[in-house]
């Protein structure tokens, strides 16, 4: 049998289905993650100062905010955010998109940050 327990959390954009991190897993050294991003919304403004993040595009279309720059994403396509990078995510298609996110520390930080 699989062990892998997760929780969901509902935002206004969106939703994050947790895989497996520190809660579900204690000890496991990596955080994996699905992200539902409503067709026209964005996600806060944020970083992780502890860990990369790696984000990769299954269904839909995102644009990527980084720093002041944007990066389109279409399926298929994978972005790493380097520790400390500011970013958020805005879907830019009719439907939801859907992407896997890893992280590399089990207990990632999460730093909201204002434009």
């Amino acid at each position: 049998m699989p062990n892998n327990p997760s929780l969901t959390e509902e935002y206004s954009w969106g939703r994050m289905e947790w895989l497996a991190d520190h809660s579900s897993h204690p000890g496991v050294q990596s955080s994996l993650a699905k992200m539902v991003v409503n067709p026209g919304a964005e996600t806060p403004l944020h970083r992780h100062d502890n860990c990369s993040e790696v984000a990769h595009l299954l269904e839909g279309a995102i644009d990527l905010h980084v720093n002041d720059e944007v990066v389109s994403l279409t399926v298929g396509d994978t972005h790493v955010f380097p520790a400390y990078t500011p970013h958020r995510m805005t879907n830019s298609g009719d439907a939801v998109a859907v992407l896997v996110l890893s992280y590399s520390h089990g207990n990632r930080q999460y730093i909201a940050l204002t434009d």
